[in-house]
């Protein structure tokens, strides 16, 4: 197949509206492998064809139906330039923005242009606010105030929902102020601009009164601004409310929102990732949760800015959950008895389990007639992918689970697949005493610890083969498991807190005496 007709094929399938979802599945599955078989210079001339011969909104279309059929890097690095080249007004650039996002296993590798987009996306929104500059030095903010950013709050069953509150409950009972914003991007894209759009959820009925979050013995209170133009103003009021607050910071925690970083102008931007990631930030002081490989690392040491500054924490952020008061019985969830029941769990399965991994699963149940697959979390489109062959009847599709902890206690182990995300559910999969496998350099690595990460794919499948089979082996992974709960409590997430406020502190301070010349 040449590089015209791979080109007619795709745009064939992707304009295929009557095509059942089996098909179109199998067929770009194909044309993604004939991708991989053409040369660079074929493959750049179906870049240069696809960008010269469809105008730039229906380029984007079709690379966001590649990505989600296909997931080649190449795309995301040809998509992301065209997100760059175009001229879209603030709420599309953002959601564009939302958009690499969700497909940050793809983009990753392209953090200089995905900062360039970010910082696109800021500009514009200074352009409509037009928010004061005037930089307040860190000797005449309040060192007792902070503020939080935030994307969304949702429920306590949400990861990040979880830690803001935590950190923020801690903050007041440490005796500062705070006060919280949530900043969701929920705005929505043009249908003929992106296939099936993803947008940050939100809390309807916070719109038009505050937020009341209570977490221990602390309340604490926040406000929501939906991305709309009417809120345009919302936006101001909120930059000028933290402005005239005058905080010693602003703690941005895992927020894509450009509108935060224009913070950035009159007073610090502390930036945290909820992943191993690197913030897309203009913030002076980026967190960072653990390191990714080093090829990676030099591509974010290189993007930062001259004012910026990585703060690696050496200690894991602790995850605090509480037991489940019961475990749920393996009947009541529709699963099979006597059966090695492994758990994949997540949000985005749909774009986490790949074909790639979809293979490892194969190739564990070959190996493992005893053994069934339990997928917890959204899965849209994945059933159909897990219907025929060795697949069928050996997958079980549980659908989103408020109590994770009950369903944990009916399961024998957590499977990740290769993806960021999973850190909290992987660790209350380990407190619950479920073992985790999974590979390194992710976030599940991050939160497990070295006792429960593998090298490589072959490495993974023997692994789950040994959990499976070598009872003793279990009991003591089981057993290790359990005692992440001791390293994981109330007091330690207080710490840790106090060490990172300690860090922050010191380099405000620190970046201070050095522009006085001290």
């Amino acid at each position: 197949m040449g590089e015209t007709e791979w080109i007619k094929q795709a745009v064939r399938a992707c304009i295929a509206d009557q095509l059942p979802e089996d098909d179109k599945i199998k067929l770009f599955k194909e044309l993604g492998h004939q991708y991989t078989l053409f040369t660079a210079k074929g493959k750049g001339l179906i870049a240069k064809t696809i960008k010269e011969q469809f105008a730039g909104n229906d380029s984007i279309y079709l690379y966001s139906v590649f990505l989600r059929y296909m997931g080649n890097k190449d795309f995301a690095k040809q998509v992301l330039d065209l997100m760059l080249e175009g001229a879209f007004d603030v709420y599309t650039g953002t959601m564009l923005e939302v958009q690499v996002f969700r497909y940050m296993q793809n983009f990753k590798w392209y953090y200089s242009n995905i900062r360039n987009l970010h910082r696109k996306n800021i500009d514009a929104f200074q352009q409509i606010l037009q928010i004061e500059d005037t930089y307040i030095k860190p000797e005449n903010r309040n060192r007792k105030r902070i503020v939080l950013v935030t994307e969304h709050i949702l429920s306590s069953a949400h990861a990040p929902t979880k830690i803001v509150s935590t950190i923020a409950s801690i903050l007041q009972k440490l005796g500062y102020e705070i006060l919280l914003f949530l900043c969701p991007c929920d705005d929505v894209l043009p249908e003929d601009l992106w296939f099936q759009v993803y947008q940050m959820n939100s809390l309807p009925m916070i719109v038009k009164m505050p937020l009341r979050l209570y977490y221990k013995d602390q309340e604490i209170v926040g406000y929501q601004i939906n991305m709309y133009q009417r809120n345009m103003k919302e936006y101001h009021m909120m930059l000028s409310i933290i402005r005239a607050w005058n905080p010693m910071f602003v703690f941005d925690l895992g927020t894509i929102n450009p509108v935060v970083d224009l913070v950035n102008r009159f007073t610090t931007l502390v930036a945290l990732e909820m992943s191993v990631l690197c913030p897309v930030s203009e913030g002076d002081i980026l967190v960072r949760l653990g390191r990714e490989e080093e090829a990676l690392e030099q591509e974010y040491a290189a993007a930062l800015l001259e004012h910026q500054t990585q703060l690696f924490m050496e200690e894991n952020i602790p995850v605090l959950v509480d037991e489940a008061c019961r475990t749920c019985p393996r009947e009541e969830l529709g699963l099979p008895e006597e059966r090695f029941l492994i758990a994949i769990v997540g949000n985005r399965l749909d774009l986490d389990i790949d074909d790639a991994f979809i293979t490892i699963m194969g190739t564990i149940l070959e190996r493992l007639p005893n053994a069934d697959f339990v997928m917890i979390g959204e899965v849209s489109g994945l059933e159909s992918k897990l219907a025929e062959g060795i697949y069928k009847e050996r997958v079980y599709f549980l659908g989103y689970l408020k109590n994770l902890m009950e369903a944990y206690g009916s399961l024998d182990l957590y499977l990740n697949p290769i993806r960021y995300g999973g850190g909290f559910s992987s660790a209350m999969a380990l407190i619950a005493g479920l073992p985790v496998v999974t590979l390194p350099n992710c976030d599940v690595a991050y939160n497990v610890g070295d006792e429960f990460v593998v090298p490589d794919v072959d490495e993974m499948i023997q692994i789950v083969e040994r959990y499976a089979t070598d009872q003793v082996f279990y009991q003591e992974k089981k057993t290790l498991a359990r005692s992440y709960q001791e390293i994981n409590t109330d007091a330690k997430m207080e710490a840790y807190v106090k060490k990172l406020l300690d860090e922050v502190y010191r380099l405000i301070d620190s970046r201070e005496e050095n522009d006085a010349g001290l």
